[in-house]
């Protein structure tokens, strides 16, 4: 009993009384630390490369690079910036690729996400069967029986067993633990998350939203790293951040990082982030200068509201730029375009001029000059 006594009250390293070591007994070990953090960084490196999930087009991958189990990925946009077909068009690329997929879809019902991705497996714009407006159409009547055979054929290989789908009616931490549940039962690849923001309170908690946010996605870090999972979030973008400009185009515009909602702790968690958005039309090729002219009145008109936004916009285009990469910091900034057809994103263009460079092997000075 006095030994134990002692050693209680007396650290042995310090060879003080105990409520005088810092450490309260228990000394760091930077040996034994520094073993295991060593042993963990091999066992990165050793990764298969399969382990890494990528975003499937060209472009876009080789700005952003490989998304690893274990972390936390957002792509942030303000509503109708095309979220829901991003993640939708690469939601398929991937099982194509023979990647699974585990999507939480709480932006729209879990039926109708399937009919979604019907539609894009066709080629038949979404918006088209979802507003009912095909009927209209002469040939409606076979529409309707293509996207519905299209969706009975997911219950059947490969698609059955390589996306899965489930079902919340909000975010909480405990409907998000389900869900990565779910999604390594499944062996899935990623969980997919459309939106985070679309948050719920835990019965018997009140909390505010800003609380709420702090809780879900630190709680998504925490289980992407636990469960050694990859989580990629779609966040909205803040709508209260425009209310002080009276650009009209301001919405479509590469998003900063005050645009994120709850911006601050996400980026905390995050391995990285991307921003979507809407890339203003260009000046016409070869333009004399009263077309030049005509395309600044344009922008001009449309930013001040006197025309339509989409008539300043690049059309069927949707922007992408990294807004954040703890692999990449320094291409934090860059874009890359992508084209969407009937609804569906598809490749527009080859890698990104820096990254041509970059891998071209050219040097800076020579990058200069070209450029």
């Amino acid at each position: 009993m006095t030994a134990n006594t002692e050693l209680q009250d007396w650290c042995t390293a310090c060879r003080v009384p105990m409520q005088e070591c810092h450490w309260g007994g228990v000394h760091p070990d930077p040996a034994a630390d520094a073993t295991e953090q060593i042993a963990d960084a091999v066992i990165d490196l050793e990764r298969h490369p399969e382990s890494y999930l990528r975003w499937p087009w060209a472009a876009l991958d080789a700005l952003y690079g490989g998304m690893a189990p274990g972390q936390l990925h957002y792509v942030v946009g303000f509503s109708g910036m095309g979220k829901s077909v991003f993640i939708a068009s690469s939601t398929l690329r991937w099982a194509d690729a023979r990647r699974k997929i585990a999507v939480l879809p709480l932006e729209q019902k879990p039926k109708t996400f399937r009919t979604y991705l019907a539609c894009l497996s066709l080629g038949i714009d979404p918006g088209m069967i979802l507003s009912g407006d095909f009927h209209a159409r002469e040939d409606g009547k076979e529409l309707g029986e293509r996207v519905a055979e299209q969706v009975y054929a997911q219950i059947r290989e490969p698609f059955c067993s390589r996306v899965l789908i489930g079902a919340a009616g909000d975010v909480t931490v405990d409907s998000l633990r389900k869900a990565v549940w779910a999604a390594k039962d499944f062996g899935a690849d990623a969980l997919v998350i459309d939106h985070i923001d679309h948050l719920g309170t835990a019965q018997g908690q009140r909390k505010s939203f800003y609380e709420e946010s702090v809780a879900v996605n630190r709680a998504a870090l925490e289980l992407a790293q636990q469960h050694n999972l990859l989580i990629i979030a779609m966040s909205q973008a803040n709508q209260e951040a425009l209310r002080a400009t009276h650009d009209q185009l301001s919405k479509y515009a590469p998003l900063r990082d005050n645009h994120v909602l709850n911006g601050g702790h996400k980026r905390q968690v995050a391995s990285g982030m991307l921003g979507l958005f809407r890339p203003l039309l260009g000046p016409p090729e070869g333009a004399g200068p009263d077309d030049l002219d005509a395309w600044k009145d344009l922008i001009a008109a449309a930013r001040r509201g006197d025309r339509e936004p989409h008539t300043a916009l690049e059309p069927n285009t949707m922007g992408v730029s990294l807004m954040k990469s703890r692999s990449y910091g320094g291409r934090e900034g860059q874009r890359i375009n992508l084209t969407w057809q009937n609804g569906r994103i598809v490749e527009r263009e080859a890698l990104p001029y820096t990254l041509r460079v970059h891998r071209g092997g050219l040097s800076l000075g020579q990058a200069v000059a070209r450029a």
